[in-house]
């Protein structure tokens, strides 16, 4: 009855334990989304306006001229969005779009979609694992795993546009698998969810092509058998892919690659290869995986790797289980393992990357519910035969689900009461704190000076002080009000040039020769002893002559 009850179930019958999964990984990415992460980075500062005045405006704002005599422009239903030069998606201003128009421009409804992203992939694994194994507990313990996993957790809860990238893939793959075995039809749907990941993030423009490509040899008997529908779900793929490529590589586009990439500053061929090996294989380090994960906090929690460290265990007998099984899905799996760091390897900076691998996603949890509801299996028929050793098996199985909670329950508290201290630096905190001192003052926008260190500020002051894009298309570059000083500028020299009443807002390491009158400090957590440590410091030239 217990094999029965943990292998045989359908989704109805096991809806109940998928509810409260869902609840789970829904938990850990909406619960305080809008502190945690403790303020905007720049990237979602940039989508939240950009959604903002698509949803109210139908088109974005974007900067030209930026380093010599900076303006403001306008562009009507974009297809790429244009950050300072760089370009890139438009998938997550769409996304935010209606929940910007409706909740308003804040922390919460930026980071929504991604959220929402996040809960919806664990759906659709638990549905893409049931369609390939037909086993409950496997899609479950899948499901489950994902739902708690740092690694996905962490681009769940915050405006991130490689979020869609697993949801994409995963669904695709799902309708995949409906559409080889039961519905044709189903091709079409998949090559659909295939081509939205190949817009949503710069990764998926590698993956994909080459999971395709990987999925025709596997599955090229069963496409020839449905050669028309196969046909049109090309066409659809093609007709959706090729035109955003196209844009992509054209036009400085793909600037931003190039200046990352492996190929580049004259590398000789042989040595951009040894680079692609050496950055390949870092993304399968223990270390990586398992223990300290992406150092860049924005990236994971520090100290945890992208897989818990039971994990290990079991994903080392997944792949047993995979090379004794001569399944379809085997095939899908293995070239899924061995394609995903293939972008993120690409590439000369922050290796290994746990954003530009998010391929990866929800692979390893599909490998080890596998090998998880393996076990299981194993432990009841072990209980059922062995009748004197059923109780000490199933307190050894009890002590595993008691560690493995443990283990979630202590990344949670890492999660919500840890990390938004720690990642703060990361996070460009104090830019908001700062302008909400500005304002309590009745500062004049005009008499306030933004650090050239503070990137993209003009996003931050955009958001922050929700300015109207009415007013921008009007007033251009000056409805900001805020002046932008660039790096490396001689502020002592500033600083005796300025009327009275004028606020600097500069980094610490900025200036040493003027005692700044208000300091806005990281955060810290209750009880600590030892001085928080500077954000920002704001200067205020007050009047000599009183």
């Amino acid at each position: 009855q217990l094999k029965r009850y943990f292998c045989k179930l359908s989704f109805k019958q096991n809806r109940f334990a998928l509810l409260i999964i869902l609840f789970v990984g829904g938990f850990f990415r909406v619960w305080n989304l809008g502190s945690n992460p403790p303020a905007l980075f720049r990237d979602e500062a940039e989508k939240g306006y950009s959604a903002w005045t698509i949803g109210r405006m139908g088109g974005y704002f974007y900067f030209a001229g930026f380093a010599g005599q900076p303006s403001i422009r306008f562009q009507r239903f974009p297809v790429f969005i244009n950050v300072m030069g760089v370009w890139t998606s438009a998938t997550y201003q769409y996304c935010a779009a209606p929940f910007t128009a409706l909740g308003g421009l804040n922390e919460w409804t930026i980071r929504l979609p991604a959220a929402l992203a996040g809960t919806a992939t664990i759906l659709m694994l638990y549905l893409l694992v049931f369609a390939w194994t037909g086993s409950a507990s496997a899609a479950l313990f899948s499901a489950g795993f994902l739902a708690v996993s740092p690694w996905h957790i962490i681009f769940s809860r915050w405006a991130a546009q490689g979020i869609f990238v697993p949801l994409c893939i995963t669904t695709a793959l799902f309708f995949f698998q409906i559409g080889i075995i039961h519905r044709p039809r189903h091709l079409i749907l998949s090559s659909l969810f295939f081509a939205i990941a190949f817009y949503t993030y710069e990764v998926a423009r590698v993956f994909v092509p080459l999971i395709l490509l990987s999925l025709f040899i596997i599955f090229r008997k069963e496409l020839w058998a449905q050669k028309k529908w196969s046909g049109i779900a090309a066409f659809v793929f093609l007709g959706i892919a090729v035109p955003i490529f196209i844009h992509y590589i054209t036009g400085g586009r793909s600037a931003r690659f190039s200046r990352i990439s492996i190929f580049g500053d004259g590398k000789a061929l042989t040595e951009s290869l040894f680079l692609f090996i050496k950055n390949y294989l870092k993304h399968y380090r223990f270390d990586f995986l398992f223990v300290n994960g992406d150092r860049e906090m924005r990236h994971g929690l520090p100290g945890w790797g992208l897989l818990y460290l039971w994990e290990a265990p079991l994903l080392f007998y997944g792949f047993y289980i995979l090379l004794k099984k001569k399944t379809k899905y085997r095939a899908i799996i293995c070239c899924w393992l061995f394609f995903f760091p293939v972008a993120a390897s690409l590439t000369n900076e922050g290796v290994p990357h746990a954003l530009r691998s998010i391929t990866g996603l929800p692979l390893f949890q599909i490998i080890n519910g596998i090998a998880a509801a393996s076990l299981l299996r194993r432990g009841i028929d072990f209980m059922a035969q062995n009748k004197r050793y059923a109780n000490i098996s199933l307190i050894l199985i009890i002590l595993i689900f008691a560690v493995v909670c443990l283990n979630v329950l202590r990344m949670g508290r890492h999660l919500f009461h840890v990390y938004p201290y720690e990642s703060a630096s990361s996070w460009q905190y104090g830019v908001k704190q700062a302008m909400e001192m500005a304002r309590q003052h009745e500062v004049k926008p005009e008499n306030i000076y933004l650090s050239g260190y503070i990137a993209y500020a003009p996003y931050l002051v955009m958001v922050y002080n929700k300015i109207e894009p009415i007013k921008l298309r009007e007033e251009g570059f000056g409805g900001l009000g805020y002046k932008f000083l660039p790096p490396n500028f001689q502020i002592g020299r500033l600083w005796e040039n300025l009327p009275a009443g004028s606020w600097l807002i500069l980094h610490p390491f900025e200036q040493r020769d003027i005692k700044p009158d208000i300091i806005i400090p990281f955060p810290s957590p209750r009880g600590r002893l030892i001085p928080a440590q500077s954000a920002l410091e704001i200067l205020i030239k007050k009047d000599e002559s009183s």
